[in-house]
C-alpha cells in the first residue's frame, strides 16, 4: 500500500484575471489595497528570510520552493491583476477614490498601489542576486501560465523553511511549541525580527491557521486556506485560486477527511437527544469518535495551533478535536475551550472537510 503524501507542487499555474471593469470601477478599491498589502507582506517575508541567513541563503528544496511561491504570487495575484486594473481605470484616474471626498484621486491611489510592487521587485531582485549562494536564485524561472509552483502560500514556505533547521527537542516538546507564539513577529530564537513594512497586521495573502506538531523529533507544519479579506473586501478570483491550489496539496487526505467529518456529524445527531447543551453534546460526540473506525490517527502527540500574522496560540476547533483528537500544547481555561467547541457550525462548512491546518500534518505525519 503506497502511503499518502502531500502534493508540494500543482501541476498548471493559474493566473488571475479580474474580469471586466465593473460599473462602478471603486468596487475594485479593496482589491488594489489588499494587492498593494500583500505585496509589502511578502517583501517582509523575503527580508525576513535573507537576515535570518545572514543574506547567504543555500539552495535547497525548501528555499527554492519559497522563491518560487513568491514569484507566482507576484505574477498571478499581484502585478497581473494590477496591470490589467490600471488599463482598465485608465478613463477614472482624474476622479477621486472615495465619491464627495476630494483628497486622493484613483490616479494617485493606483500610483500608490504600484509602488508597493516595485517594492516587492526590488526584495526579489535582491534575493535572487544578493541573497543567494552564488546567485542560484537567478535559475529560478518567473513562473507563467500553465508552469509547476509550489502549492503553498509564501508565508508558509517562509516558516517551512525557518523551522527546518531549528529541529525538535526529545524531551519538554509542549513547552518548546509554546515557545513559537510570537513567531510570525520574528526574533525567537534563531529567526530574525520581522520589518513589517505595513505598520499594521496584515492578514490577507496568509493562511488562516497555522498549525505546529512535532513528529519523530521533527517540527511540521500545517497550513489551513488563504484568507483574501471578508464578503465586502473579498479578493475572490485569488481565494478561488488558492482554494484549488490547497486542494491539490491535500488531495490525499480528502477522502479520509471527509468520512471522519460525516462521522463526527451522525455522532452529534445521535447525541441531540441526550440532555445537556451544545457543549456537552459535542464533547460525548468527540468522545464516540475516539473509538470509531474513521477517526485520522497517527504519530501525532504534541502539536499546537496559531493564528497568522502576530503566530498567537489557539485551541483547535471542534471539528479537529472530534475528527482527530487534537488537542493544545497550550494551556487554555475551560470558558475558553467550551467557547471554542460552540464556535464552528456544520451549515457554514457545508462539506469541506479538510479545511484545518491539522489536516495537513496528519497528512505530513502519514508519510513520516
Amino acid at each position: 500500500m503506497t502511503t499518502p503524501r502531500v502534493n508540494f507542487y500543482v501541476p498548471s499555474a493559474e493566473l488571475v484575471d479580474l474580469g471586466p471593469l465593473p460599473q462602478d470601477f471603486r468596487k475594485w478599491n479593496r482589491i488594489l489595497q489588499v494587492i498593494a498589502d500583500v505585496s509589502l507582506s511578502i517583501a517582509d517575508d523575503i527580508y525576513m528570510a535573507a537576515d535570518t541567513h545572514r543574506r547567504d541563503i543555500a539552495d535547497s528544496e525548501e528555499s527554492q520552493q519559497f522563491l518560487q511561491s513568491c514569484l507566482f504570487y507576484r505574477e498571478a495575484f499581484l502585478d497581473g491583476p494590477l496591470t490589467h486594473a490600471e488599463l482598465l481605470l485608465r478613463p477614472h484616474l482624474a476622479e477621486f477614490k472615495v465619491i464627495g471626498v476630494k483628497t486622493t484621486t484613483m490616479g494617485e491611489f493606483m500610483t500608490t498601489v504600484r509602488d508597493t510592487v516595485k517594492r516587492l521587485d526590488r526584495a526579489i531582485r535582491l534575493f535572487r542576486e544578493g541573497y543567494t549562494k552564488n546567485a542560484w536564485g537567478l535559475k529560478v524561472q518567473i513562473p507563467t501560465r500553465g508552469m509547476r509552483v509550489p502549492s503553498a502560500s509564501p508565508n508558509q514556505l517562509l516558516f517551512e523553511f525557518l523551522l527546518k533547521p531549528i529541529g525538535a527537542p526529545t524531551q519538554r516538546q509542549k513547552e518548546f511549541l509554546q515557545q513559537l507564539r510570537g513567531m510570525g513577529r520574528g526574533g525567537i530564537m534563531s529567526i530574525a525580527p520581522r520589518r513589517t513594512f505595513t505598520g499594521q497586521k496584515v492578514e490577507q495573502g496568509l493562511p488562516s491557521m497555522y498549525e505546529v506538531a512535532v513528529i519523530n523529533n521533527r517540527l511540521v507544519l500545517g497550513a489551513a486556506d488563504v484568507y483574501w479579506g471578508k464578503a465586502k473586501s473579498l479578493y475572490r478570483e485569488a481565494k478561488d485560486t488558492t482554494r484549488r491550489m490547497r486542494d491539490y496539496r491535500l488531495a490525499n487526505i480528502q477522502e479520509q477527511a471527509l468520512r471522519a467529518f460525516r462521522h463526527l456529524r451522525a455522532k452529534e445527531q445521535q447525541a441531540q437527544s441526550q440532555p445537556g447543551s451544545e457543549v456537552v453534546r459535542r464533547r460525548v460526540a468527540i468522545r464516540q469518535m475516539s473509538v470509531d473506525n474513521a477517526h485520522i490517527s497517527g504519530n501525532v502527540r504534541v502539536r499546537q495551533a496559531f493564528t497568522p500574522a502576530e503566530w498567537e496560540a489557539a485551541l483547535p476547533c471542534y471539528f479537529c478535536q472530534g475528527m482527530m483528537g487534537c488537542e493544545a500544547a497550550v494551556e487554555f481555561s475551560n470558558e475558553d475551550k467550551d467557547v471554542e467547541l460552540t464556535k464552528v457550525k456544520w451549515e457554514i462548512r457545508g462539506e469541506y472537510a479538510h479545511s484545518c491546518a491539522e489536516l495537513e500534518v496528519q497528512l505530513k505525519a502519514q508519510a513520516l
